[in-house]
């Protein structure tokens, strides 16, 4: 079951073109529920066996519709004003039959469509031939033919969340692991395929804006870490749109299948109202897990979640060579590293390849990184991990930075 936005536009994707790529919410409401939303929806998560009709009924509540059934993800629709969503969430969360429960993240995380002028992040007419994306100008500097002869990503797990991937892509298919381990958190499905729908649901004049965005990024971990399994984890749809509850769900569920690195191309501007989404982030990191997230495509240096989080590499776009920053690229202190970011050839939906520019991009290129140095190093904690990324890197060229530099994989292998 498909329900509409709780939460419009809570993240982006970190591609060039996004307009209006947010993950947003599934859930019944929009945003401007109420005054301060203080009688706005509950997210709630449902313990074992336990009924969600019976809990929106003693909560005083119409209904519990499904966000994700399977994992006991429900959203109640609080609609009369007798308690406040804060003092309800409160309640329900120490219920028995449930295990958290949190007022709707909305207010606050709100980003506009400023990213629909930038030319480049479209994918490009779609090639056939493999060579462009094992063989192209804008990586050759990272050495990856060299690289692989000591490192190939081998014992190593990565979890991918984004748009699901194309899984019978010729390209992909080798790298994804056993079927089993993949789930679909919008359809609540364990076949996390691309799909466009030709309709443009977010109502922003743009129709399947985000399709090919997640088998493009599961593309570029093949590329680098070729030996790793990909997990393909959707958590969002055809135009971008999620909700942070399912991420928070899926980061807890790779945790639990044993990724050693998460990478994410999509984030928000500011930060998270969801404690749910915070601490998954948290949990993450404890287990030992290298989080990576792209920083987006605003071209400036403000606030960015989870790209910002202290125990997140976020990462920025380069552009013209290895060490300048691409225009659109967002860059501060909040994004560790730079990556390739501008015309990234990679797979596409159908058997294909295409060239796409964006944060989106150049995220999974290090998140294969980490996942290389996993394989070289499997000593190395979560944290030496990342900082070995951002030890090895390199200055960057132009008024603009990020925190460290421009990646150097093979200089990563020995910090």
């Amino acid at each position: 079951m498909r329900v509409p936005p709780v939460s419009k536009r809570v993240v982006k994707l970190g591609l060039a073109v996004a307009v209006g790529l947010g993950v947003t919410a599934s859930s019944v409401v929009p945003v401007a529920a109420k005054a301060k939303d203080e009688y706005g929806p509950i997210v709630v998560k449902l313990a074992d066996g336990a009924d969600p009709q019976a809990v929106a009924q003693q909560a005083g509540v119409a209904d519990a519709e499904p966000l994700v059934a399977s994992r006991g993800l429900y959203v109640l629709d609080v609609t009369a004003e007798s308690r406040k969503s804060k003092d309800l969430a409160k309640d329900l969360a120490k219920r028995g039959d449930t295990t958290w429960a949190e007022p709707a993240a909305g207010e606050g995380q709100v980003e506009d469509d400023r990213f629909h002028a930038w030319p480049d992040g479209q994918p490009g007419q779609p090639s056939t031939d493999p060579e462009s994306w094992l063989h192209q100008p804008s990586l050759e500097f990272l050495r990856l033919d060299e690289i692989h002869r000591v490192a190939d990503g081998s014992g190593v797990t990565i979890a991918l969340l984004d748009t699901g991937a194309d899984l019978d892509h010729p390209a992909l298919a080798e790298h994804l692991g056993v079927a089993g381990r993949h789930y679909d958190f919008i359809d609540d499905d364990a076949h996390p395929m691309e799909e466009a729908n030709g309709i443009d649901d977010d109502g922003n004049g743009q129709v399947d804006e985000s399709f090919g965005h997640g088998t493009h990024t599961a593309g570029l971990l093949a590329l680098v870490a070729p030996e790793a399994e990909l997990l393909i984890y959707r958590v969002l749809d055809d135009d971008g749109d999620g909700n942070p509850y399912v991420v928070a769900e899926a980061i807890n569920e790779a945790v639990a299948a044993g990724a050693d690195v998460i990478s994410m191309s999509f984030g928000m501007d500011g930060k998270t109202k969801s404690k749910v989404l915070k601490e998954a982030f948290k949990d993450a990191a404890k287990a030992d897990v290298v989080i990576v997230a792209a920083v987006g495509n605003n071209g400036d240096d403000g606030d960015r979640f989870p790209a910002g989080e202290k125990d997140v590499i976020g990462v920025a776009a380069t552009a013209d060579g290895k060490d300048l920053l691409a225009r659109f690229s967002n860059h501060g202190k909040r994004a560790l590293v730079a990556a390739p970011g501008v015309d990234i050839v990679s797979t596409l939906p159908g058997g294909g390849f295409g060239a796409w520019s964006g944060t989106s991009m150049a995220a999974p290129i290090v998140a294969g990184q980490a996942a290389l140095i996993r394989d070289h190093r499997p000593e190395l904690k979560a944290k030496k991990v990342r900082d070995a990324i951002g030890k090895s890197a390199r200055k960057l060229r132009g008024k603009r930075k990020v925190d460290k530099g421009a990646i150097d994989i093979f200089a990563s292998f020995d910090e």
